[in-house]
């Protein structure tokens, strides 16, 4: 935004007369200035102010994403295992799986750290009885939004809570990654497809919000929306919470999911994949101890043809890191519909490889699953 020099208090002077003589353009006496700023910058103003929004809201989500953080890094160990099962023949068949121990370790973490909130003093706003059940002491944030869910968390017999909270955790990492990448609207139609639909199965059922008021320091009724602690559950909470966030503050705040660690970060730049110098040292560090050794063989696929690109096979990215290669699509010019009986399967993948227009290949990483096309 430009700065405007302002004059004030100079009207009833003889200074203000002097003045006159040398005043510029650019100069706006300080009655006017607002009036100047909105006519001129409106759209800056506007900027500015979404800009303050975002921030505000970024720090009142701290929680949500602290507890999201807290269960991507405990999903990262088990995807390390489904990377190393990739490599063997039942490759395909362990890939979405939870674990027993997953689900007990991911519990425990959450439940522990719900635990430490609900000690904090004044941060599960409770109904005012004596006027009525839908008046609280104060406005609800996201600290009292989680502890509404504590109850449906309990660690008992049946974890299914905590699995489902995995699940829908690498639903967000999977909708942060796409949209952090945009492409053509056919891909970003394949990459956002099946997590929205997810996401909306989520919201459509869980409709379980009640509207509350409170009365502020200036004796103002302000209103809100909570979370019904007698029907609600932390995955319901935190879909609420994600929508949120794509609906009203993406662009303005941009997350994303370190590559490494898993947590969830705001990121300044679109091509920052890891939340610090430390994580991308980490990366480095990793990578020169993998070619430094003979534990990998590196396969050289002939320029003509993809064929050689198959499920099971190791992938190396220079940002993403290290990961499996758990299906291959390729899309083709079809000018013959059917082979001779007598032809071999081998010549058959290498046929259609051979004259594919572009490759599409779904990787598993540490952080979850990425497609990548090359033509």
């Amino acid at each position: 935004m430009s700065w405007y020099r302002v004059f004030m208090g100079y009207e009833d002077s003889d200074l203000y007369e002097d003045l006159q003589d040398t005043l510029h353009s650019e100069c706006v006496p300080a009655k006017k200035a607002l009036e100047y700023v909105i006519d001129n910058h409106w759209s800056e103003i506007r900027a500015l102010a979404r800009d303050e929004q975002s921030n505000d809201w970024l720090k009142r989500s701290e929680p949500f994403l602290e507890l999201l953080s807290r269960v991507s890094r405990r999903d990262k160990d088990q995807l390390r295992d489904v990377i190393k099962l990739g490599i063997t023949e039942n490759h395909s068949s362990a890939s979405g799986e939870v674990t027993e121990s997953q689900m007990f370790s991911v519990a425990t973490e959450v439940c522990n750290f719900l635990e430490t909130m609900s000690v904090l003093p004044q941060q599960r706003p409770q109904a005012n009885l004596m006027s009525g059940p839908y008046r609280v002491q104060f406005g609800p944030g996201a600290t009292s939004h989680l502890l509404a869910c504590l109850d449906s968390c309990p660690i008992g017999d049946d974890l299914g809570w905590a699995k489902d909270l995995v699940l829908v955790t690498r639903t967000f990492r999977d909708i942060l990654f796409a949209i952090a990448e945009p492409l053509e609207p056919l891909s970003d139609g394949r990459k956002l497809a099946d997590p929205l639909k997810l996401v909306n199965e989520i919201l459509l059922a869980s409709s379980n919000h009640q509207v509350v008021y409170w009365q502020a320091a200036d004796k103002s009724l302000n209103f809100g929306r909570l979370p019904d602690a007698r029907n609600t559950s932390l995955t319901s909470c935190l879909t609420n919470w994600f929508a949120d966030y794509l609906v009203n503050y993406y662009p303005s705040v941009n997350l994303a999911v370190c590559v490494e660690c898993g947590i969830l970060f705001p990121r300044q730049r679109k091509d920052n994949v890891y939340c610090g110098k430390t994580c991308q040292n980490r990366v480095a560090y990793k990578r020169k101890k993998i070619f430094g050794t003979d534990a990998l063989r590196e396969v050289s696929v002939d320029s003509d043809t993809t064929a050689e690109i198959k499920a099971g096979l190791l992938f190396y990215h220079y940002r993403l890191g290290l990961g499996v290669i758990e299906e291959v699509n390729y899309l083709v010019n079809k000018i013959v519909d059917t082979f001779a009986p007598e032809t071999t399967d081998t010549f058959k993948v290498k046929y259609l490889a051979r004259r594919a227009k572009s490759v599409r290949v779904r990787i598993r990483f540490l952080h979850g699953i990425r497609t990548m096309s090359h033509t």
